[in-house]
C-alpha cells in the first residue's frame, strides 16, 4: 500500500500497539509506554499500513466504512479517508503461527477469488444495465410515437366533431329559412 501522508494514530491504536505487540498487560504500563514511545508507536504503525495490503474497504459489522489493511497477520482498520488509525490487532486463531499463516493465505486466495466474482458480476450488470436502457429508451421513443399518434387523432376527432356541428347549424339554418318561407306564403305573422 502507498505510504499516507500524516497518518494519525488514535489514542485506542496507541493503546492497543502497547498492549497487543509490546505485550503490555496493565492500564498503567499500557499508558505509560504510549506516553514514553509515542513517536515509535506512530513509525512503527505507520510502516506497518505502508507496506501492508488493503483487502477491504467497506463496512462489516461496523456502522461507517473503513479499510482493512493486512500486514502479516496483523490487521489495520482506517477511516475512510484512510488518514486515521482506528484500531489493529493480531489475527490469532490459537492454534499456533504457521496455522494462522495458513489460515490468512487460503482467506486470502478466497477473498481474491470473491473480489473476481465480483468484479466479474458488476461487468455483467453493466452490460445488462446498458442492455435494459437501450430497451427502455426503445420503449420511450415507441410511447412517445403512440403520444403524437394519439394527439393526431385526437386532432382528427375534434376537426369531425366541428365538421358535425357546423353540419347542424346549416341545417338548424336551412330550416330556419324554410319556415320563414312558409310563413311568408300563408302570411303568417308573430302577433
Amino acid at each position: 500500500m502507498a505510504e499516507i501522508e500524516e497518518l494519525i494514530i488514535t489514542q485506542h491504536a496507541k493503546e492497543r500497539y502497547a498492549e497487543r505487540i509490546m505485550g503490555k498487560q496493565e492500564v498503567r504500563d499500557i499508558n505509560i509506554y504510549v506516553l514514553e514511545e509515542e513517536e515509535k508507536i506512530k513509525s512503527d504503525i505507520s510502516k506497518m499500513v505502508e507496506y501492508g495490503e488493503e483487502i477491504y474497504f467497506g463496512n462489516l459489522k461496523e456502522k461507517n466504512s473503513t479499510y482493512f489493511i493486512l500486514n502479516g497477520t496483523w490487521v489495520i482498520i482506517l477511516d475512510k479517508s484512510k488518514r486515521k488509525v482506528i484500531t489493529l490487532y493480531k489475527i490469532d486463531l490459537g492454534l499456533g503461527e504457521e496455522f494462522n499463516k495458513t489460515f490468512i493465505k487460503k482467506s486470502k486466495e478466497k477473498i481474491d477469488e470473491m473480489k473476481h466474482c465480483l468484479l466479474a458480476a458488476e461487468e455483467e450488470m453493466r452490460k445488462e444495465e446498458d442492455y435494459l436502457e437501450e430497451q427502455i429508451q426503445d420503449v420511450v421513443s415507441m410511447i412517445n410515437k403512440k403520444k403524437t399518434e394519439i394527439k393526431n387523432l385526437e386532432e382528427l376527432e375534434k376537426n369531425y366533431r366541428d365538421t358535425k356541428k357546423s353540419l347542424m347549424i346549416k341545417k338548424v339554418q336551412y330550416e330556419d329559412n324554410l319556415k320563414d318561407s312558409v310563413a311568408s306564403l300563408i302570411c303568417k305573422k308573430e302577433f
